[in-house]
C-alpha cells in the first residue's frame, strides 16, 4: 500500500461561471484531484510511478483541465 500527501493549486479564471457552474469551488476540486490521483496511479506499478512523475503529473494536469474547464478553474501552476 502507498500513502501520500499532496498539495492542490488551482486559480478560477471566471469567478461568475465558477459560482454558477458549481456549488463549492474548492469542496469539489480537492476530491476529484484525490479521485483522479488514485485513477492514473492505479494504472502503474511503484517502479513506473518513481520512474514517471512527469508522464503522471500530465495525465492529471490534461484530466483535471477537462473536468473542470466549464467551472473555469485552471490549475495553478505551470510545470
Amino acid at each position: 500500500m502507498i500513502n501520500m500527501d499532496g498539495v492542490v493549486y488551482y486559480r478560477v479564471l471566471n469567478a461568475t461561471l465558477a459560482a454558477v457552474n458549481i456549488t463549492n469551488a474548492d469542496s469539489t476540486t480537492r476530491p476529484l484531484t484525490q479521485i483522479t490521483l488514485k485513477n492514473v496511479l492505479c494504472t502503474k506499478n511503484l517502479s513506473h510511478i518513481l520512474y514517471d512523475r512527469e508522464e503522471i503529473a500530465h495525465d492529471m494536469q490534461y484530466t483535471m483541465d477537462d473536468a473542470t474547464n466549464n467551472w473555469r478553474i485552471s490549475r495553478g501552476c505551470e510545470n
